[in-house]
């Protein structure tokens, strides 16, 4: 990972001199990363720094006032459309009238090369609850369904947006997710991967 805005080709993702303003305040303030094939990065800070508001950005779901955000040297919203990213954003509800298994499945209906259904599961450790339906799932769980619908496309780049944030900070060592390349919740090696987190509290032990 780099911070500088120099030429730098081949980069996963690339944050040029993003700014983001609304009204007066500035929720972004000149943000420059480089993230290549394969790493690992966590955007950390305290709520309000502007990190869910970063990854709006990248993912083209909003425009930048100031600055550029591409992935794989192409505009987020074609990267997006091909199918190669996999996104968890803090907001979004999920189908109330299915189960898991169907919501993944009909997710992974959409890709072209997607993971089974099954490994999606598994990969976000919800396999026992694959006949269940998603309004009676806890918070914490739900949190996993999510998880399981950004990796079954098998993304080469995958973002997440505070994962931990239904997780109880007394216990973040039990956290079901966790920023290491051995963890098998990860995806396959190659791909980038960028997460938020608000500051050490939330984030989970390696």
């Amino acid at each position: 990972m780099t911070t500088s805005n120099s030429a730098n080709p081949g980069m996963a993702v690339r944050l040029d001199g993003l700014v983001k303003r609304y009204g007066t305040i500035q929720a972004v303030r000149g943000i420059d990363l480089d993230i290549a094939p394969g790493e690992v990065v966590a955007l950390l800070g305290p709520n309000g720094a502007g990190k869910s508001t970063t990854i709006d950005m990248l993912l083209g779901l909003a425009r930048p006032d100031e600055g550029s955000a591409s992935i794989f040297g192409n505009p987020p919203e074609q990267v997006v459309a091909q199918g190669l990213v996999g996104a968890m954003l803090q907001s979004g509800s999920l189908l109330p009238d299915v189960t898991v298994g169907e919501i993944v499945a009909m997710f992974a209906a959409l890709h072209r090369k997607p993971l089974s259904v099954g490994e999606a599961l598994e990969r976000a450790g919800i396999a026992d609850l694959a006949k269940r339906r998603t309004a009676k799932l806890s918070g914490g769980q739900a949190q996993r369904v999510r998880f399981a619908l950004a990796v079954v496309p098998d993304p080469d780049l995958l973002v997440l947006d505070e994962p931990t944030r239904t997780s109880s900070p007394r216990a973040p060592s039990r956290c079901w997710w966790r920023p290491r390349r051995s963890s098998s919740s990860l995806p396959r090696a190659g791909c980038s991967h960028m997460s938020t987190c608000r500051g050490r509290s939330g984030w989970p032990r390696p």
